[in-house]
C-alpha cells in the first residue's frame, strides 16, 4: 500500500589476498622480475553509507513521527522501479479525513502519519524502465472515455498488510463508481501481465500506520459524517516519472 523507504549500509574495504603495499622511495619505480615498471595496487574506495529516508511529517498524532513499523519486503533491484496507480485527494479532503479519524485513534501514540493520503487503485508495481511508458500508454487508452464523478468516504477501517507487520487506519469508500474505475485500471494492468488489485477490494485512504504486533482485532465502523471527494483524474507514478490522466469522457 505504501511506498518504499529503505537505507543501505556500506561495505568494508577488502584487500586482495597476498597483496602488499609498495614502499615509497623517492624517484624510484617498483619493477617486476622482468624489469618492467609496475604500478602499486589501487585502494578500493569506501562506499559512503546512504542516509535513511526522511521522517514522516509531524501532522497527525505523534510529536515525533517515524515510519510506523513499516518494512520493505521487496529488496532493491538494479533497473527496477516501484510504481503505483492512485486517485490523489485535495488538501481539504485530506484534512477532513484526518479530523474524522483523529478521535478514533484517541491517545494511541503508536499511530504515525503517512506522507501521502490517496486512494490506491493498484498493488505496488515493480517495473523495468522500458515498461513504465507501456503502462502509461495502456492506462491513457483505457481511461480516455471514463467520466469524472463524485464519491464519499463513509466508513473507517483498520487494515493489516499481508505480512502482518503493519496496521493501517483508513477512511473507506463504498462508491460503485470508484469500484468501476478500479476495474478499468485492473484490465489495463493485467493486459500487460501485471497484477490486478487485491481480491474483494476495500477502497480506502490511509491516514496513519503502526506496527501490527500485539494489535487487537481490527475495528471498523461508520464515520460521523461522510467526507465527499471528486474523482476527475488518475495518477500513475514510477521511479521519478509521474503521469496524470484526466477523466473527460462523454
Amino acid at each position: 500500500m505504501d511506498g518504499l523507504l529503505a537505507g543501505y549500509s556500506s561495505e568494508d574495504d577488502v584487500k586482495a589476498a597476498g597483496q602488499t603495499a609498495a614502499k615509497k622511495k623517492p624517484k624510484r619505480k617498483r619493477t617486476d622480475k622482468a624489469g618492467a615498471a609496475s604500478r602499486p595496487a589501487k585502494k578500493k574506495k569506501r562506499v559512503p553509507e546512504q542516509a535513511g529516508a526522511p521522517p514522516l511529517p509531524d501532522v497527525f498524532l505523534n510529536d515525533t513521527i517515524e515510519t510506523g513499523g513499516r518494512v520493505r519486503h521487496v529488496g532493491h533491484q538494479s533497473g527496477v522501479w516501484s510504481g503505483s496507480v492512485s486517485v490523489e485527494l485535495d488538501e481539504s479532503v485530506r484534512e477532513s479525513i484526518k479530523s474524522s479519524l483523529n478521535a478514533l485513534a484517541g491517545k494511541d501514540d503508536d499511530w504515525a502519519a503517512v506522507a501521502s493520503v490517496h486512494v490506491s487503485l493498484s498493488q505496488q508495481l515493480y517495473l523495468q524502465e522500458h515498461e513504465i511508458e507501456a503502462v502509461a500508454t495502456e492506462l491513457s487508452d483505457a481511461l480516455q472515455k471514463h467520466r469524472p464523478f463524485a464519491a464519499s468516504f463513509t466508513r473507517y477501517t483498520t487494515l493489516i498488510n499481508e505480512q502482518a507487520t503493519t496496521a493501517f487506519l483508513a477512511a473507506e469508500s463504498e462508491s460503485k463508481d470508484l469500484l468501476a474505475l478500479l476495474r478499468v485500471v485492473d484490465a489495463a494492468l493485467t493486459a500487460l501481465g501485471l497484477p490486478a488489485y487485491f481480491e474483494n477490494p476495500v477502497l480506502h485512504a490511509t491516514v496513519a500506520t503502526k506496527p501490527a504486533a500485539g494489535m487487537a482485532q481490527p475495528a471498523a465502523g461508520v464515520l460521523l459524517a461522510p467526507v465527499p471527494f471528486a474523482v476527475d483524474r488518475v495518477h500513475f507514478s514510477a521511479g521519478n516519472k509521474h503521469y496524470a490522466f484526466e477523466l473527460c469522457g462523454r
